[in-house]
């Protein structure tokens, strides 16, 4: 009787321990998780630029839950009213182009445009990002707007030149700032009427082209600009049928990168009247580069003569640019990562990346019949809604 007791008092027992185990294990466990977050937690508040040492996507995840905006390396804040007085003058020129548009173009003609075709207009250019300054590109991952923006007028380049001689040289008439944004007035960033001392230069490209150049740019990085964003821009999986399936569903409406060209085309569309906006077209560009030029410098306020103007169109073509191709991959000379980034060496975009062909209306041959009705659709929905003749423009410029 004693031994039957006690067996049942035992198999009484064993639950009880197990459970009091369990709770101490979910203490425990609750606890280092607690912990975790609250470390997690500190890091993001106060060395954010810890998580880009970590591998993609771990690196971009712990970034954002933690408050911090992404993509980690573009910030906003140079585009606040306060701010932009602070280091724009009047007269100067923002290429505010949508992104695989023709930015790059756009800015290197605007710098031949300042100096009429010089013979030493490459010599100062030098990099695009020592002669355009690109306000919300953050070069280091210690860095952000307000450490950086003192350093564009004090830092000394490796060969003792100052940075400050390329893009703020006394011969230009203009200072040249790039930017991807739209204007706040119509739901973007940058405070364009509340700004009428400056010029800002936008244009549009075909949709199906900017989606077809989209699809492998992220792969155009190098390694070594990844390496300082935790792995950011992810490099695209090399199958075209995946990039390309991929890429359409984040730039269609409601999409992850929406803004890249919907967003962008409507809210620049709305304030192509305004007197210090010139809106321009890609496929208008490629058909006719000389009026280009006469067009963006009557806007700027600079007077060519017609040999002047003969150099810069010289320039400005594709053939020349493909030439000095080095001019456009991208120092980052306020870069602060000095153990993973030589300002020499080192650049942030592979070469044959940045010019291309330009081509035109090419971009719906490389994709299916069903691709492109579905972003074609997308077009007719979004922009016939806005305006009836929003949708013709966008696809093959022409009159406004």
């Amino acid at each position: 009787m004693s031994l039957g007791t006690a067996a049942t008092k035992s198999q009484v027992e064993l639950p009880q321990v197990k459970m009091k185990r369990s709770r101490r294990l979910w203490k425990c466990s609750s606890f280092a998780v607690a912990a975790i977050a609250v470390v997690v937690g500190t890091i993001g508040k106060v060395r954010p630029a810890l998580f880009m040492t970590l591998p993609f996507p771990l690196s971009i995840l712990l970034w954002v839950a933690t408050g911090n905006s992404a993509p980690p390396l573009i910030r906003t804040d140079p585009w606040t009213n306060d701010d932009v007085r602070t280091w724009t003058r009047p007269g100067d020129v923002i290429v505010a182009v949508g992104a695989k548009s023709g930015t790059t173009f756009l800015s290197y003609c605007a710098h031949q445009i300042r100096l009429r075709g010089a013979d030493d207009g490459d010599a100062l250019f030098g990099d695009i990002y020592r002669a355009v300054l690109w306000p919300e590109l953050v070069q280091s991952r210690h860095g952000n707007w307000a450490e950086q923006k003192p350093r564009y007028n004090t830092t000394i380049l490796p060969d003792g030149t100052k940075l400050k001689d390329y893009w703020d040289n006394e011969r230009y008439p203009y200072r040249i700032y790039k930017t991807h944004y739209s204007p706040r007035e119509s739901g973007g960033v940058l405070p364009v009427t509340d700004n009428p001392q400056l010029k800002f230069i936008a244009c549009a490209r075909n949709g199906l082209d900017v989606l077809a150049s989209a699809v492998s740019f992220f792969s155009g990085h190098t390694d070594d600009f990844r390496r300082i964003w935790g792995g950011f821009p992810p490099r695209s999986t090399g199958r075209w049928e995946v990039d390309a399936e991929r890429r359409l569903q984040e730039l269609l409406p409601d999409g992850l990168l929406d803004k890249f060209y919907f967003g962008y085309v409507q809210e620049w569309w709305k304030l192509r009247h305004e007197p210090n906006v010139l809106l321009l077209h890609y496929s208008d560009i490629r058909k006719d580069l000389a009026g280009t030029i006469t067009k963006i410098a009557s806007f700027v306020g600079v007077t060519l003569t017609e040999s002047e103007h003969a150099k810069v169109t010289g320039r400005c073509s594709i053939d020349h640019m493909k030439q000095n191709e080095h001019m456009f991959l991208g120092t980052l000379p306020l870069s602060l990562d000095k153990d993973i980034w030589d300002q020499e060496t080192m650049r942030l975009l592979s070469p044959n990346e940045m010019i291309r062909t330009g081509q035109v209306n090419k971009g719906r041959d490389l994709f299916t019949a069903e691709q492109v009705e579905r972003w074609e659709s997308a077009e007719r929905e979004v922009f016939r809604a806005i305006d009836p003749d929003l949708l013709r423009w966008a696809r093959d410029g022409g009159a406004l």
